[in-house]
């Protein structure tokens, strides 16, 4: 079969490069497959299904389609659907609800039973690829906490008391790709952090730096997520009245640190990108949708 994978990027719009990671997860696990595989930004292939990344930056809010879309079409979703986001909508809802979706977080269909949300939707766990093994991380790291991602107050008030704490913080914000690479090799451990109480598990971010053999500390997640079960034992979970005294330990404890984000390559490696793809495209051929 062959597929077109596409992020979806408007004119000028930077962090449509937070797609890059999953696009390059998608091709290698489809190319895995046997499958040909194209990727593209804001292109369409006559004759290939198209996976599309970022594709509601094409919804009126109004309701529909600013243009029409290919008619094989899968959008993949990776956006958090929680209360008072710009998701949560009835015209994000009904638009997607045209096209077979692939979503990433477990607790987006509980968002969606809740409200009744049409559709045809296919939760799929992360996956391993060889190709996400690309960081090398130096000798001496002169980062000890690392975090990058949007600031909201729920996270500066979490960064800044781990500063105040006398740790060395590195915050990004809208730097993607072998720019941020280079600071998570720089990193001690990068800490990973919900938006808002609520939020599903960010299984993408956390996947990316596990493949990369990175020491990850993660506010517990509440979600019964998939990849947060199967990675457990290699994340350091904490709580904010804990996370201080956990950043502090693994950054001050380079073995354990090592063995941690060890632990964390191993656990991710359980799942195989490939397969992921197989049973979803399974379903889907069953379901008459491929």
């Amino acid at each position: 079969m062959r597929f077109h994978v596409v992020v979806i990027r408007p004119p000028g719009h930077l962090h449509a490069s937070a797609f890059t990671e999953m696009a390059e997860l998608i091709t290698a696990g489809l190319s895995a497959l046997g499958h040909s595989v194209t990727v593209g930004e804001n292109s369409w292939e006559s004759t290939a299904v198209h996976i599309l990344f970022g594709a509601h930056h094409l919804l009126n809010p109004q309701g529909g389609w600013r243009e029409p879309l290919p008619a094989r079409s899968i959008l993949y979703n990776l956006e958090p659907l929680v209360p008072h986001t710009p998701w949560a909508t009835q015209a994000f809802a009904d638009g997607f609800a045209r096209y077979p979706v692939w979503d990433y977080a477990r607790a987006n269909a509980a968002y969606r039973m809740q409200h009744q949300w049409p559709g045809t939707w296919y939760t799929l766990p992360i996956g391993y690829v060889p190709q996400w093994t690309r960081i090398v991380p130096p000798v001496m790291p002169d980062v000890d906490v690392l975090f990058y991602g949007s600031l909201s107050p729920r996270r500066q008030q979490v960064l800044q008391a781990l500063r105040n704490s006398g740790l060395r913080v590195q915050v990004l914000f809208g730097v993607y790709g072998p720019e941020r690479d280079a600071w998570i090799a720089r990193s001690h451990v990068i800490l990973n952090w919900h938006q808002a109480p609520g939020y599903p598990f960010e299984s993408v971010r956390v996947g990316y730096l596990l493949a990369n053999r990175a020491a990850v500390v993660s506010e517990v997640s509440l979600d019964a997520d998939d990849n947060a079960r199967r990675w457990q034992a290699g994340i350091a979970w904490t709580t904010t009245d804990q996370v201080g005294a956990t950043c502090q330990h693994w950054v001050h404890n380079p073995v354990p640190r090592c063995d941690l984000a060890y632990r964390g390559w191993q656990r991710i490696q359980t799942l195989h990108e490939s397969d992921v793809l197989a049973a979803v495209l399974d379903q889907m051929a069953t379901n008459h949708q491929l």
